[in-house]
């Protein structure tokens, strides 16, 4: 593996951190677009209990 300049190191630990913040935050508002539309998780459950009580 060739060695690299400290620089160069550093400039991709940067360009790495940049990408990671940016899937988290992509993340982060699907969780919150999802939260909005369906309801949190005990919503989603009572539903999904719900609609197997009224299936039976």
């Amino acid at each position: 593996m060739p060695k690299r300049p400290a620089d160069v190191v550093a400039n991709i630990g940067v360009c790495l951190t940049h990408q990671a913040n940016y899937l988290l935050d992509r993340k982060i508002k699907k969780l919150e677009n999802d939260t909005v539309t369906k309801g949190g998780i005990k919503e989603q459950m009572y539903r999904a209990r719900s609609q197997h009580r009224s299936a039976r």
